[in-house]
């Protein structure tokens, strides 16, 4: 019998070759996939974790999926956890994760898409990762070196010290200035933040000179130093005092370089004391400062200007900071400035404080806040029963809101004024003085709702002076705001308004002054030109003033210049006053008194009346 072989045709053996070329194609292009469990799972530690392998026997797969199955007993394991994913064709892959403390076994199934196989179990027994190994320990390992500086540096301590253990105020500004970590005070890292706890820092000796003895390091960078404010808004007080101790020598409490800039908020500065001529016993400022709910007291310079705060080239801003009880001195120093002496230095702007209780050199030329030429100051505040004049500006001065009462030295009382200033809304009041009681201007005087009541210049001797206003060669302009009830003493000065300059009063009142002379206004013009200029929509009333001599409205002294503008349509009147008060006969113009008005004056008729024993007394008026 013969066996026969079938051989087919070649035109079938293309077509299957075709056939498995398409097939190819297909599962190269994801089209055709076969998935199988992995095969020869096997788990073994090696450095950094358990390496898995298996062997791949799927064809098509997106990937391989791996998971840990924690072993509960040598021969049970626990739920399955995913670990890892590889790309597919991938054999091995490292699980990093699993604890040395625990014992694993592993399976891995291949997946496309969302179908994944069965999976390829581990053979063997469970593997536990290997131990990590720790570093020899160092036998001298570096302190511990605390946290990281965050610009907050607490001050933990109330002493007045250095050197730690805890943190002080004097090393926290160290810390601050140089970022330097300093005594129990942690490094500050530039702009920082000094907290300080409520209560007392005595400072018991000198830390440096800096402009003069200073009992904390000076403050040369930008820092914030945040005391403990009691209250709140407008009630709000310091809850933190640094103070000069008693029984220290004599130094300043605070200095601020140049270079520094300091926010300070919530404390007291107290009982600096400087001897040796420098300034500014309570703080001594040549860079920039806000001072927010802040108090300076007991502060005391001797032979220098600034008692609490002296302000050297520097600029301040303040907002509820008081002053009381701080000295300049001697008595007969001239010294100025017990609260606030300005030299070369800005005031930007001073709202809500008291500043009371401050005494200055008493004999005469000080006050409790001097800006000389080279400052600004622009004030609201309430400076009262200090014995001082109130302000002394040779420069530029802003008053709003502010009143001046019961504040003079023995000569000066009120608002002296050399330079230039504006008053708006502001009570000068109760001055009282030997050469002027409310106001003395060389300057120019420009007011705003403002009331200069119940002054008092005191000297017989005195004259050119008032107890209201002394406007000596200067401008001194009333617009919308009164002269009240204010008296002079001497002889050639005023009640009301001196004034041998320029004098405009414009929907002003003059009212109910009193003096030997010039009961309302003493307009003299025996050493050169001075003018009093009458205007409005409303009215002028210059009325009640009294005279124990003549002028009981007003004295005019050398040919002086008086001009009542607006007369037909506004109240422009000098009536009611009263000359020859005191009844002696000796007492002559009740409304004007003159012995010849300048040129180009202007009195309407119908503006002087109802004054006694006469409505004019003196020459026709051109």
């Amino acid at each position: 019998m013969h066996r026969l072989r079938y051989r087919p045709s070649r035109l079938k053996l293309v077509a299957l070759a075709a056939l498995l070329a398409l097939l190819a194609v297909a599962c190269d292009r994801g089209g055709f996939s076969r998935l199988r469990a992995p095969a020869d799972v096997a788990a073994e530690a090696v450095e950094g974790g358990i390496l898995v392998t298996w062997t791949d026997t799927s064809l098509g797969e997106d990937g391989f999926r791996v998971y840990r199955h924690e072993a509960l007993a040598p021969t049970q394991a626990g739920e399955p956890t995913h670990v890892g994913t590889t790309d597919p064709n991938e054999e091995s892959f490292l699980d990093d994760t699993g604890d040395p403390a625990s014992s694993y076994t592993y399976s891995v199934t291949a997946f496309k898409g969302s179908t994944e196989s069965q999976p390829g179990v581990q053979q063997g027994p469970p593997v536990s990762p290997p131990p990590s190994e720790d570093p020899d320990p160092d036998p001298d390992p570096d302190p511990d070196p605390g946290p990281e500086p965050d610009g907050i540096i607490e001050v933990t301590s109330l002493g007045g010290g250095t050197g730690g253990p805890e943190c002080t105020l004097r090393d926290a500004i160290v810390a601050a200035n140089t970022d330097t970590a300093t005594g129990g005070c942690e490094a500050g890292i530039g702009a920082d933040v000094i907290l300080l706890p409520a209560g007392t820092i005595e400072l018991t000796e000198v830390h440096d000179d800096h402009d003069g003895p200073t009992g904390l390091p000076s403050i040369t960078s930008e820092l914030e130093i945040r005391g403990v404010a009691e209250g709140e808004g407008e009630d709000a007080a310091p809850g933190t005092t640094v103070a000069r101790a008693e029984a220290a020598p004599p130094f300043r409490v605070l200095h601020v370089s140049a270079s520094g800039a300091l926010t300070m908020s919530g404390v007291a500065v107290e009982n600096g004391s400087l001897e040796d001529g420098s300034s500014g016993a309570g703080m001594y400022l040549a860079g920039s400062a806000t001072l927010t709910t802040v108090a300076f007291a007991g502060n005391t310079t001797l032979g220098a200007d600034g008692g609490g705060l002296a302000v050297v080239g520097g600029v301040v801003a303040l907002e509820n900071v008081d002053f009381t009880g701080n000295v300049v001195g001697p008595d007969d120093g001239g010294f100025s400035g017990a609260a606030i002496h300005l030299a070369g230095s800005t005031i930007t702007e001073y709202w809500g404080g008291t500043l009371t209780g401050n005494r200055g050199s008493f004999d005469g030329g000080s006050a409790v806040v001097h800006v000389d030429a080279g400052s600004v100051a622009d004030l609201n505040v309430d400076i009262t029963d200090n014995e001082a004049a109130g302000i002394w500006n040779d420069g530029t001065l802003g008053l709003f809101g502010t009143s001046i009462v019961a504040s003079a030295n023995a000569l000066e009382g009120g608002l002296v004024n050399h330079g230039v200033a504006d008053l708006q809304d502001t009570s000068i009041t109760g001055n009282v003085a030997a050469r002027t009681g409310g106001v003395y201007n060389t300057g120019t005087i420009e007011t705003f709702n403002t009331f200069i009541e119940d002054n008092a210049q005191t000297g017989a001797d005195v004259a050119g002076s008032a107890g209201g206003v002394a406007n000596v060669g200067g401008t001194f302009v009333l617009l919308e705001s009164g002269v009240f009830r204010n008296s002079a003493a001497g002889a050639g000065s005023a009640g009301g308004i001196y004034s041998s300059g320029e004098l405009r009063l414009a929907n002003a009142g003059v009212v109910e002054n009193e003096s030997p002379e010039g009961g309302g206004v003493y307009l003299d013009a025996t050493g050169g030109e001075a003018s009093l200029t009458m205007r409005g929509s409303v009215g002028v009333s210059i009325r009640g003033n009294r005279a124990a001599g003549d002028g009981g409205g007003v004295y005019v002294a050398g040919p002086g210049l008086i001009v009542i503008e607006d007369a037909d349509v506004a109240d422009m009147w000098i009536h009611q006053n009263v000359a020859d008060a005191d009844e002696d006969g000796s007492g002559n113009g009740g409304g004007i008194f003159h012995t010849g008005l300048a040129p180009g004056s202007v009195v309407p008729d119908g503006t002087v009346f109802d004054n006694v024993p006469d409505d004019v007394f003196g020459p026709a008026i051109p």
